[in-house]
């Protein structure tokens, strides 16, 4: 399917696949935005003295404030746009893909999903308690991370 953008008096083609490859992307950067916020609370927690007398304390502040307040958005949009990419890339290829390329998306939109419903459970029933289900939720987004990286490299 062929869409076209008016730019100026250039006419640009857009193809779908273009825009699904593009999801793709956005779905890496949602993903990782959301676990630089577990980085972040590191830092902080490891630094906190340094990074509060230093110049970088309105910078960092900021930014964690963000990263911690947009954390759940972006983690559900990563779900959401990765599912669209996925089902998309799976249909359109016909399944030409690698197998290796195809299971390593699989397991990582899959740690996605798990992530997600971790993340309600917490948010919904457990609020601010630490338990189970908040070490899984970082270990499994360890395992997405990985699970990234080899669809990403095959």
């Amino acid at each position: 399917m062929d869409f076209s953008l008016k730019r100026g008096s250039i006419i640009m083609p857009v193809q779908i696949a273009d825009i699904m490859k593009f999801f793709g992307s956005l779905t890496e950067f949602l993903f990782l935005f959301s676990v630089f916020n577990f980085v972040e609370k590191g830092i902080n927690k490891k630094y906190r003295k340094k990074i509060q007398a230093s110049k970088f304390k309105v910078v960092f502040n900021t930014l964690m404030k963000f990263t911690v307040k947009n954390h759940k958005l972006m983690g559900l949009a990563a779900i959401l746009f990765g599912t669209i990419h996925g089902l998309y890339e799976l249909n359109a290829s016909g399944y030409n893909m690698s197998l290796n390329y195809i299971l390593a998306g699989v397991v990582t939109l899959s740690c996605l999903l798990i992530l997600g419903i971790l993340g309600v459970y917490g948010y919904k029933f457990k609020k601010a308690k630490r338990g189970n289900w908040f070490y899984a939720h970082r270990v499994i987004a360890g395992l997405a991370i990985v699970g990234l990286l080899l669809h990403l490299t095959q």
